[in-house]
Parts: structure tokens; C-alpha cells; sequence
């Protein structure tokens, strides 16, 4: 059990935190920052803004942004956290880090009456190095004082055709400002937004399949489906794998680096590739395949694709585990291959054909319902914040909700982990 688990049994058990990604609108789709979304025992909501003013006080934002480490949930990204306007004037955002910041204000408090008094907030947050956002956006005159001195502009195109987001997107960009597209949650809002010359987009688009009947896999992709099959086979031949990670350098030097690391303090420094899977034994080369091979056929997606499978995996192995609902290998690659459909451009059905895996795990990744296709359901619902699934799904199985926080936390913090194994250095 991580040191950030066991901070949720205690003064984070009230409180619940999942993340929204902000990319960049580019194809590489490089991470931004992440908006916050929270919950508490009182009561579900996804921003600060949402809930009863009384109760978004300073001490939600302590437990659960103070106590784990800004660092904890976004890692060296910013984070994008939302205000009712009485914290919002009241200094309460100073309890954030504000070199990794960004304070978002809802229409409610940058149209609000009291906008000399916010403006003269912004303006003091600014000058201690927050940044600020502008939120649920739409063109007053009123609002060109708080644009001026804005960072960013989210707003929401959806809908809107080219006239009606040239209106929109003018006084943002005539100030300087970026711009965030919201609600960005299927390739289709993607290429929408993009078309439209945004700098970032905000939702879970890169996690929406588009299936293209008939196209041939690239070489590369069919060569870590090979790897997973081998990998994967009951009676599985470290010779064979070995042969297979071969042909690719880099893949060699990833697992070498990773077998080497301090991890696991093997005495001496192993070089050869066979001896390296000995060591590893079947578990943990199944491991390091499975995210080899989620990082290859992610390629050359949004990078932020491969890390949430690996946060998946490792939540529904924790969550999965800890109740008993399958093996934890049975687990891990039911989070791990959760996307393999987005990542082939195929139905989840034909995507799952190309791969080696337990009859049970690829029957959850189907739809078929059972105990594991109802973890991969409140696993998933928890990333993106979805409160009331979470706590449906939860109060069906009588699975503590309390101690979701901990577990995913520490997915996040070893998927951020494992994933820096992975690369290459330069």
C-alpha cells in the first residue's frame, strides 16, 4: 500500500478528485494541464461552482488538493481548479501552488455584479503567478477588463457553425488570449474544433474509437501483436519473445533499462534479452508486454491515450483484486487493453481477435455484464468524474466508494512511473 493510499483513510475519505485532460489542438495532442473535478460526502459536483457555496469552502480545497500534492494528481502539468465567487474574492485560491495553477472562473463569478472586486482579485492572483481562465464563455462588453489580463478562454463550439465561431473566437484571440474548446469527447468534436483553429481541447476525444472498414494495420502495430500474443500464450517460450523484441532496438533497450532499473536490484547488470524475461518471470514480462504493447500500437497517437490504460490497468487490478472480482492479471489487462479498439481503428470484436487474452476479460470488453465489466464501468466512470455511475455501481456490489481516491491515485502515480520506463532516452 502506497503512502498516498493511506492518506485516504484518513482526512481525504470524505473527498473524491478525478481529472479532466486539456491538450494541445495539435496531432501530438501534448498534455496542458487537467481541471480538477470534485466530490464530497455531502453531496456530488463536478467543479467547485456546482455546489452549495457552504460547503465549497477552503477546507474541500486543503483535503483534497493540499493533502495529496497538486504534483500527486496532475504531475508537472497545471491544474485547472474552479471557485464559487465568495472563495473566489476571499483568497481561498492562495491555498494553491500558483506555478501550477490556473484559476477558472464560471460565468457566475467573471459576469457577476461584483466584477470591480474580481477584477482586483484577478489582478492580485495574477501579479503571485496564478494564471487565469474564463470559463463558459460568451462576448459582453463587461467582460474585456478580465479578458485583458486572461490566460486562457474556454469555450464550448459545439454546435455553432463557421460564422458563429468566428464570433465567438474574435475578442478571445483580439485580446491574446488561448483558447480551450470544452466537451471535446469524440473524434468528430475533435476535427470540429481543431478545423476551427483552437489551441487546445478539453474531454476524452482521443478515447473514441473511429473504426475505418478495411484498413491494413502498419507493420509496426502488427509486430506488437505478435509480441502480446506470445507473451500472453499459456505455455509462453521466452525464446520466442526474446526473438520478437529483437527486431526493434528500442524495444531492447527499453526492457534492458527496465529490467536494470533499481526496481528491482537484480546484482549486476544484465544484458542479455533472455536472461532479462527469465529474471522478470512470466507476471511481470506479461506486464511490461502489455504496456510495450499498448505504448507501440498507440503510436503515433496522443501519448495520453497509452497512460490512461495504464492507469485503468492498474485501478481495476487494485479495486479488482481487493474484492475479489478476478486474478489480478485477468484485472490489469481489462483496464490495460480497455482501448485496443480506438487504438486499431476497428470494432472492439475485431480488435479483440488480433490479440491473446482470458475468455472472461474479453467478454467484459464486450459489454457482456458480470462483476468485471462492471469494474472496467466505475473505473472508467471515476476518470472522468462521473459521479452518480460511480456511486450506482458501488452501492449495487457494496464496494467501499471511500477508498476509490487512494487506489486511483496511486494508477495515476505508477502509470506516470512506468510510462517514463518506457521511453527512450534522447
Amino acid at each position: 500500500m502506497t503512502e498516498t493510499l493511506k492518506l485516504g483513510a484518513g482526512a481525504l475519505a470524505t473527498v473524491q478528485v478525478a481529472r479532466r485532460p486539456i491538450l494541445t489542438a495539435d496531432d501530438q495532442h501534448t498534455p496542458l494541464g487537467y481541471e480538477l473535478l470534485f466530490r464530497d460526502s455531502g453531496g456530488l459536483f463536478s467543479a467547485f461552482t456546482e455546489v452549495d457555496e457552504f460547503r465549497a469552502t477552503s477546507e474541500v480545497v486543503s483535503h483534497s488538493v493540499l493533502t495529496l500534492g497538486v504534483d500527486t494528481v496532475v504531475g508537472d502539468h497545471l491544474a485547472f481548479v474552479r471557485f464559487p465567487l465568495a472563495q473566489f474574492v476571499d483568497s481561498t485560491p492562495l491555498l494553491m501552488p500558483p506555478d501550477q495553477s490556473t484559476l477558472e472562473l464560471g460565468r457566475d463569478v467573471w459576469a457577476s455584479r461584483n466584477r470591480d472586486a474580481v477584477l482586483a482579485r484577478c489582478q492580485d492572483y495574477r501579479r503571485r503567478g496564478y494564471r487565469i481562465a474564463l470559463a463558459d464563455f460568451f462576448w459582453t462588453a463587461s467582460c474585456q477588463p478580465l479578458l485583458a489580463i486572461a490566460d486562457f478562454v474556454k469555450v464550448d463550439l459545439r454546435g455553432k457553425d463557421t460564422d458563429e465561431i468566428e464570433t465567438t473566437l474574435a475578442p478571445i484571440r483580439e485580446h491574446g488570449c488561448a483558447v480551450i474548446a470544452t466537451s471535446v469527447d469524440t473524434a468528430d468534436d475533435r476535427d470540429h474544433v481543431v478545423s476551427a483553429g483552437v489551441d487546445y481541447v478539453q474531454g476524452f476525444f482521443f478515447s473514441s474509437a473511429r473504426v475505418v472498414e478495411g484498413r491494413e494495420l502498419p507493420g509496426h502495430k502488427v509486430a506488437y501483436l505478435q509480441l502480446q500474443r506470445l507473451a500472453y500464450a499459456e505455455d509462453m517460450d521466452f525464446a520466442q519473445v526474446a526473438r520478437v523484441i529483437k527486431t526493434d532496438v528500442a524495444l531492447s533497450f527499453k526492457l534492458l533499462r527496465f529490467v536494470n532499473s533499481a526496481h528491482f536490484g537484480f546484482r549486476g547488470r544484465i544484458e542479455s534479452l533472455e536472461r532479462a524475461l527469465v529474471m522478470l518471470g512470466i507476471e511481470n514480462v506479461r506486464r511490461w508486454v502489455s504496456v510495450a504493447t499498448v505504448s507501440g500500437l498507440s503510436s503515433p497517437g496522443p501519448r495520453e491515450l497509452a497512460l490512461v490504460c495504464a492507469t485503468r490497468a492498474r485501478f481495476c487490478e487494485s479495486l479488482g483484486t481487493r474484492l475479489g472480482v478476478a486474478t489480478p492479471h485477468a484485472c490489469f489487462s481489462l483496464g490495460m487493453f480497455s482501448l485496443i479498439d480506438v487504438m486499431l481503428g476497428r470494432s472492439m470484436a475485431d480488435a479483440l481477435a488480433d490479440v491473446s487474452m482470458d475468455t472472461e476479460v474479453t467478454d467484459a470488453l464486450q459489454g457482456e455484464p458480470g462483476a468485471l465489466q462492471d469494474l472496467l464501468e466505475i473505473v472508467v466512470a471515476y476518470e472522468r468524474g462521473q459521479w452518480d455511475t460511480v456511486s450506482s455501481i458501488a452501492e449495487q456490489h457494496g464496494w467501499p466508494e471511500t477508498e476509490l481516491i487512494g487506489l486511483y491515485l496511486d494508477a495515476i502515480e505508477w502509470g506516470r512511473e512506468f510510462f517514463g520506463s518506457m521511453a527512450v532516452a534522447a
